[in-house]
Formats: C-alpha cells, sequence, structure tokens
C-alpha cells in the first residue's frame, strides 16, 4: 500500500493485500494466453478506493467479515470492467500510465476482458450465503450500463441540462460507490438507519467524485491522472463545467465556445479553459462538489465515534483535492 493509501484507509490499508489476493485468485485463469492478457492490462492495483469503503462502512458499524473482503473484491472487479470498458469506447491509449487494454488487445479482446472480468465478479457474489448481494449488486451494474447509455445518447446536446447532467452521473458513478457503502453496512447486519445514512453517504461521495473527475478532465495532468484526458470533448460529452458555462454567459461568449469546442482536443482546450475561468465555471463545479463531500460527512455523523468514520471523512475531503 502506498503513503497516502496508509493515511486515507487507517488500519484498513494493511487489510486490502487480502482483498487484491482474492481479486487476483478469482480472475486467475488455467489457460496461458487469458492469464498473459490479464497480466498485460491490471499488473498493479490502483487506489482501492472502493474496497477500501467496504472495509471502512463495515468497520464504522463495528465488523468485517469474511463477505466484506469477498465483497470488496467483486466491488473492484466491477470498476476494472468498467474502466476497461470506458476505455474502448472512449477510445483511450493510457490507463494508470500504461497503455490501455484497447491499445494493448484491441476493441474485441478488451471488450472480451471487461466481459470476462464481469463474470468473475458474478461468479464471487453469488458464492456468499446472502442473496441480498446479488439483488445490490445487480442492481448497481444495471444502473451504471443505464447512465453510460443516457451518456451516449446526449452526446453533442448542447441543451443538456445540469439536472440531466446529474441523473447520469448518479447512475454510472455514484451508484457503485453507494453500492460500497451499503455493502458494508447491510453485512455488518447494521440497522436500516445506519444502512440509510451509509447509502446517502455513498450516493454524495460518489457525486463530489465524479464532479471533481469531470473538472480533472479539462484542467488537469495526463501525467498525474495516469489515464488520457480530453475525452468527454473528444466525444461530445458535455459534463458540468461546460453545461454551467452554456447556461450563464451570454450569446458571443456561447458561440466561442462552441467554435473552440468544435477545434476539438487538444487544439481547443486552452481556449475553453480559458472561458471557464472568466466565468467561473470551474469554481461553481468546485462549489458544489464541496457541497455533496459536506452532505456525505454530515451523513456519517450518526455513527459510532471511530477510525473508520474518521476516514471516511479523510476520503471525502481526498476526492476533493486529488491530482491523480
Amino acid at each position: 500500500m502506498t503513503t497516502v493509501q496508509t493515511e486515507l484507509y487507517g488500519s484498513v490499508a494493511a487489510e486490502l493485500p487480502r482483498v487484491c489476493d482474492l481479486l487476483d485468485a478469482q480472475l486467475a485463469s488455467d489457460d496461458a494466453c487469458v492469464q498473459a492478457l490479464l497480466g498485460k492490462v491490471a499488473p498493479q492495483h490502483g487506489k482501492m478506493l472502493r474496497p477500501a469503503l467496504v472495509l471502512l462502512s463495515g468497520r464504522a458499524l463495528g465488523r468485517c467479515t469474511e463477505d466484506h473482503y469477498a465483497l470488496a473484491a467483486v466491488v473492484e472487479m466491477i470498476h476494472m470492467a468498467s474502466l476497461v470498458h470506458d476505455d474502448v469506447i472512449d477510445e483511450a491509449d493510457a490507463r494508470r500510465n500504461m497503455p490501455s487494454a484497447n491499445r494493448t488487445l484491441g476493441n474485441e479482446g478488451a471488450v472480451l476482458l471487461g466481459d470476462y472480468i464481469v463474470s468473475a465478479a458474478f461468479r464471487l457474489c453469488n458464492s456468499l450465503r446472502s442473496h441480498e448481494a446479488n439483488d445490490i449488486f445487480g442492481g448497481t451494474c444495471n444502473m451504471i450500463c443505464l447512465g453510460e447509455l443516457i451518456q451516449v445518447a446526449h452526446r453533442r446536446n448542447l441543451q443538456l441540462s445540469e439536472a440531466e447532467y446529474l441523473d447520469i452521473i448518479a447512475k454510472k458513478t455514484a451508484g457503485l460507490i453507494r453500492a460500497c457503502a451499503v455493502f458494508g453496512a447491510v453485512f455488518a447486519d447494521a440497522d436500516a438507519r445506519c444502512v440509510d445514512r451509509l447509502a446517502e453517504y455513498g450516493h454524495n461521495l460518489g457525486m463530489a467524485f465524479q464532479i471533481a473527475d469531470d473538472v480533472l478532465d479539462l484542467v488537469g495532468s495526463e501525467q498525474e491522472m495516469g489515464k488520457t484526458l480530453g475525452r468527454d470533448l473528444a466525444k461530445g460529452e458535455l459534463t458540468l463545467p461546460l453545461i454551467h458555462f452554456l447556461g450563464a454567459v451570454e450569446a458571443p461568449a456561447r458561440a466561442e465556445m462552441i467554435a473552440a469546442l468544435g477545434n476539438g482536443y487538444p487544439d481547443g482546450l486552452g481556449r475553453i479553459r480559458q472561458l471557464l475561468l472568466e466565468a467561473d465555471s470551474l469554481a461553481y463545479c468546485g462549489q458544489l462538489a464541496r457541497t455533496y463531500a459536506n452532505q456525505a460527512i454530515s451523513s456519517l455523523s450518526d455513527l459510532p465515534a471511530c477510525e473508520a468514520r474518521d476516514c471516511l471523512s479523510a476520503v471525502t475531503e481526498f476526492v476533493l483535492t486529488r491530482r491523480c
């Protein structure tokens, strides 16, 4: 685990290698070709944010069971698969400072690899004693796909509203993060009130995460982020900075932004950034992300005071300030 992970996740950081081992065991294949493909696209694990949220949510309510570790691996597999599929859709070149799966394997190989990871996640989830995990898991996967489909349907829609954007990210991003917190609560045998509080926490954290990520896609560093940036622009997908700008400015500035968008990425990026700064659109996004983060932290106030609860708050602050 990195220093950042240890600081953010507290004592749970020492348990994440166990989740990584379980994850690797579930993905392992007797076929040398498949194993080689997995080795090329997943030689290292990322921040492990979602597995940490499962474990921290369980610890915040008193305990982690064997099911928590399995579910921590499940949510990370779903996250991995979504990244593989996203990179195909976005025609991305890099992920975690390495060639993306589609760049390494081609689109066909990457799609199939993502499907392989999803199927492994379903198999592990189905091995648990409680069928409630399957209900949460299936509903979450369906919601992620729905959000992505709606986003694709709205490509190049300059009339996309903030409310529509928020609905999209609630489905495609916040849904999985919410499921992490719910898994942690449900499998710690928490009462309905605590499950609801963790669900609220996960939803609001996910909303803050995606808004911050959409800002970084426009102003971040590819080296720091470790992935191809500007793909939303390239695909004509409006995110909150642009939605706010187009709704806040007069016709001349709006026309200038549309022209800059027409120049694409990266040619139009410099002017796009400048226009967003001048209209305070990036500041607006930061304020809204902070609002969601505050709501997430507020949802934790009814939980018992403990290290895990403090770590959940620290993770929320990290989401707002991260550069990668």
